[in-house]
């Protein structure tokens, strides 16, 4: 499950390098998809230790929405940047 999640991120970033919207190399690629997983997969254990400190804190998946597209946006190009920018602030 892991790798096809891995392989679906190295597509769809290649597409985008093809279609000009993003700058990375494959191995800048193969890194950010294994990150992209990482956080995803992980995201509500690492909140629930985070928020175990205060009382009532609920598990938000729009912040883990919010810290892929945080993974992606370095690599993206002008109006393409801009946009998953303004999209990643209805996560937040």
């Amino acid at each position: 499950m892991m790798r096809r999640g891995t392989d679906t991120v190295i597509r769809l970033c290649r597409s985008m390098v093809d279609a000009g919207a993003m700058r990375a190399s494959d191995r800048e690629i193969a890194a950010l998809a294994s990150n992209v997983g990482l956080v995803a997969t992980y995201w509500i254990s690492y909140q629930k230790i985070s928020a175990s400190e205060r009382a009532g804190a609920v598990v938000s998946l729009d912040r883990a929405a919010y810290q892929v597209l945080s993974l992606i946006a370095p690599f993206l190009e002008g109006t393409h940047r801009a946009l998953l920018d303004r999209l990643s602030q209805d996560y937040l």
